[in-house]
């Protein structure tokens, strides 16, 4: 059961951080304001801090795809950190926001509690998820053939597909 959660739960997850990415990156208000010829206008009020952490979130979700073991449970808490950390970001980014709330606002802060949950739920079912294998490894020096020496062996080892210079 729990393998069949790895999919959904990374799509979830890559879904919701860059779509609190995207509403963290707009204005979430408006202000009434009398002096103002032109009527209402949005305020800056996007947030830097929830767009930081969104995007760390959801770049972790790709890094997940590719770890293993205890590296990967380790990325897996730090994601769930991150994640609340911007629910907490744009909770408190409320209260300095102007007199008419947009949606982007509620978007971000909908879309950053789904992203603690799937966090929430990597954490949970992080151990029993498929692991890339090793022959994506990048190859150790032991499996590395001898540097070519000679005119000959350079031209030997193009011939075979293999970079002389590496």
């Amino acid at each position: 059961m729990a393998r069949s959660t790895f999919g959904p739960v990374v799509l979830l997850g890559l879904a919701s951080s860059g779509l609190t990415a995207a509403a963290s990156n707009q204005p979430w208000s408006t202000s009434e304001d009398p002096a103002d010829a032109f009527g209402p206008i949005a305020t800056g009020a996007e947030s830097p801090l929830a767009l930081s952490l969104s995007l760390a979130v959801l770049a972790g979700w790709g890094v997940l795809l590719i770890l293993r073991g205890r590296v990967r449970r380790a990325l897996a808490w730090l994601l769930a950190l991150g994640a609340t950390g911007v629910t907490a970001t744009v909770v408190t980014d409320h209260g300095q926001l102007a007199d008419q709330v947009h949606g982007w606002y509620w978007t971000a802060l909908i879309a950053s509690l789904i992203s603690v949950a799937a966090a929430a739920l990597a954490v949970r079912h992080v151990r029993s998820w498929p692991e890339m294998g090793s022959k994506y490894d990048a190859p150790g020096a032991a499996h590395q053939p001898p540097e070519p020496e000679t005119p000959l062996e350079i031209w030997k080892a193009i011939d075979e597909g293999r970079d002389p210079t590496a």
